[in-house]
């Protein structure tokens, strides 16, 4: 009797151990989803507008980042980051990877960083040397469609 006992507990254990052992699977694949930022970070009730020189085009999930080298108030070039969704999103209006190249002179609107040491902000429009409008977030294709959206995607 006791044998058949230990066996029923045996397999009830398994189980459990089974189950567990699923539940801390999926907590694990799914903490990246959990660690995403939220754009608390950026005040989306401006639109900050700059111009400069594109030093670099990061084409990279989860964001894409676009930094550019502006000038300040002394003269002097600073880098600012500008952070835009990711590949998938960029591509769907129109981005491709070779969209900004290093020397490109362009003007960018975003939402500014809260932090007033921060140098950057949310991307939403970037206009190329030819005039030409790039539009970062998901089915932008005018500037107003961009303020509707507030930069939270």
């Amino acid at each position: 009797m006791t044998d058949k006992v230990n066996i029923a507990l045996s397999k009830r254990s398994r189980g459990v151990f089974n189950l567990l052992g699923v539940l801390i699977f999926s907590a694990a694949v799914a903490a990246p989803v959990w660690a995403h930022h939220s754009y608390a970070m950026f005040d989306s009730s401006q639109d900050v507008t700059h111009i400069g020189v594109v030093k670099r085009f990061l084409w990279t999930n989860p964001h894409s980042i676009l930094i550019v080298s502006i000038p300040n108030a002394e003269g002097e070039l600073e880098d600012y980051y500008f952070e835009a969704n990711g590949p998938g999103y960029l591509a769907r209006n129109g981005w491709s990877r070779q969209s900004l190249k290093r020397g490109d002179e362009v003007t960018v609107v975003s939402h500014p960083l809260r932090d007033p040491e921060g140098s950057g902000g949310d991307l939403l429009t970037v206009t190329l040397p030819d005039g030409s409008m790039l539009f970062a977030k998901p089915g932008a294709s005018d500037p107003a469609s961009q303020l509707d959206q507030g930069g939270n995607q």
